[in-house]
């Protein structure tokens, strides 16, 4: 009986330790594309399959403030724009087969623009709602003008937040600088938001911004290794996580 309690316990042991690489806690993490990244369009269906939002021109006849997004779900809220609201052509290009206004897209370029007004206050905001319970990755492909302009992506859930800094070196004040921030969050209880707000910290002068192009938001499979769990009728606790700088 002592070996068999030893021998489970070893394995009750084993299977924590693997737990605890398996649960690791989810990151959030910038990554700057550098100046006018090129390659393929972004495939909104592909990468956005609880939902996605194209900002800018657009592919139908709204103009350049036009909104695309998927159809049939509204997860990701309007964006709201403090400041003066610019558009422009973005390096980014996307494309789609099951969005509004058009059912098809390609190679669609633009973005929304919070354009330094003196206040102080630039900023784009939206939130995420409606989600059930799981865990998300939400990617926004943002950009800021002028070298000097500095921005700021916060996330926050409840209390539970986190920020991160988009800066390039001084410099020449003229130029786009293009990044991809990825986000990775729980939603613990259906019907908590997700805020998400982009700031301008610093402005590099005249007409300088910060601006979005696109959203999008899938949900994270459970991991394979939840099977482990069941196999051994293990009462295992998993520990819930927010998100994580």
């Amino acid at each position: 009986m002592k070996n068999s309690k030893h021998t489970l316990g070893v394995a009750l042991a084993t299977i924590c330790a693997f737990a605890s690489i398996a649960f690791a806690d989810i990151a959030t993490s910038l990554n700057i594309l550098g100046v006018n990244p090129g390659g393929d369009p972004i495939n909104l269906t592909e990468q956005g399959t609880q939902d996605w939002i194209m900002l800018g021109q657009g592919g139908g006849d709204a103009g350049i403030m036009s909104r695309d997004e998927k159809l049939g779900v509204d997860y990701i809220s309007a964006v709201t724009v403090v400041g003066t609201h610019g558009s422009f052509a973005s390096k980014y290009e996307s494309s789609w087969t099951d969005g509004s206004p058009t059912l098809m897209a390609s190679n669609v370029q633009g973005n929304w623009e919070a354009q330094y007004d003196g206040s102080g206050n630039e900023s784009l905001s939206f939130s995420v709602e409606g989600l059930a319970e799981g865990e998300y990755s939400m990617t926004v492909y943002a950009a800021k003008y002028r070298r000097a302009t500095v921005g700021e992506l916060v996330a926050s859930i409840g209390e539970n937040s986190t920020s991160v800094i988009f800066q390039t070196a001084t410099g020449a004040v003229a130029g786009s600088y293009y990044g991809v921030y990825t986000i990775n969050f729980d939603i613990e209880t259906a019907g908590e938001s997700l805020n998400i707000a982009y700031n301008m910290l610093t402005n590099g002068g005249n007409i300088s911004n910060v601006s979005l192009t696109a959203i999008t938001l899938a949900a994270i499979p459970e991991p394979a290794t939840l099977g482990l769990f069941a196999a051994f009728g293990g009462g295992i606790l998993f520990i819930r996580r927010r998100f994580l700088l």
